[in-house]
C-alpha cells in the first residue's frame, strides 16, 4: 500500500495519536522536535509542549521522516528504491582485426583520433556501413558508419564515369575503404573516386 493510504487508514483508526516526541525533517532542510497528534491523507498535525500545533503536509516530511512516521503508526513500508540508472547506449561494434580479408594495417572507422591523425595520407579504414545516404539533388553519396562520425564522399561525377559502384545493399555489410584522409566540415572522411576503393568484407 502506498504511504497516502496507510496514512488514511491510521487516521480512521483514531484521532489521537499517543507517540513520543521525535525530531521530524522536512524537505527544506529544517527539523524540529514533537509528537503526533493526528495524520490524515495529506496532513500531519504535531505538538510539543512549547508551541501550538503545527499541521505539515506529509509531501514536506523528508523519506526517512515518512517512513518512521509509518513504523510508529505499526505500519510496513518499504524504503524508497533507487532510481533506474539512464539506459546507455551500445558501445560501438567494432570490426575484429582478424576479419577475413581485413588488411592488419587497417584503422577502424570507430578510431577517429588514429585516423585524423593520417590526414593528407593514404590508408585504409574499415567499418561496418550505417547508411547509404543520397545528399539531396545534388545525387551525391555518403557512407556512414556506425559508432563514429568517419564517413565516405562520393561525388555524382565520379559515380557516373564507372559503372562499376555496388552501393545498394551495404547497410549492415563491414567494408574496407582505401583512399586519402581528408575533412570536411571538420568531418572525417574519404572521397571514394574508384569502385575498387571500397572493398566489401566477407
Amino acid at each position: 500500500m502506498k504511504l497516502r493510504s496507510l496514512l488514511f487508514f491510521a487516521a480512521l483508526s483514531g484521532p489521537d495519536i499517543s507517540l513520543n516526541a521525535e525530531s521530524w525533517s522536512l524537505t527544506d532542510g529544517t527539523s524540529f522536535e514533537a509528537k503526533v497528534r493526528l495524520v490524515t491523507p495529506d496532513l500531519v498535525i504535531f505538538s510539543s509542549e512549547n508551541s501550538p500545533e503545527k499541521a505539515v503536509a506529509t509531501s514536506k516530511l523528508t523519506a526517512e521522516s515518512r517512513l518512521r512516521l509509518a513504523g510508529a503508526l505499526g505500519l510496513t513500508m518499504k524504503p524508497p528504491q533507487p532510481s533506474a540508472p539512464p539506459l546507455q547506449e551500445p558501445a560501438p561494434r567494432l570490426v575484429p582485426l582478424n576479419h577475413p580479408g581485413r588488411d592488419p594495417k587497417a584503422m577502424d572507422a570507430t578510431q577517429v583520433d588514429l585516423i585524423d591523425s593520417q590526414y593528407g595520407l593514404t590508408a585504409k579504414v574499415v567499418g561496418i556501413v550505417k547508411e547509404v545516404l543520397t545528399l539531396g539533388k545534388t545525387g551525391h553519396i555518403k557512407l556512414t558508419f556506425e559508432g563514429t562520425d568517419f564517413n565516405v564522399f562520393i561525388s555524382k561525377r565520379f559515380q557516373e564515369k564507372s559503372s562499376g559502384w555496388k552501393l545498394e545493399g551495404l547497410s549492415g555489410k563491414t567494408v574496407q575503404i582505401t583512399g586519402e584522409i581528408a575533412k570536411y566540415q571538420e568531418v572525417v572522411q574519404i572521397a571514394a573516386k574508384e569502385p575498387s576503393q571500397i572493398q566489401v568484407l566477407p
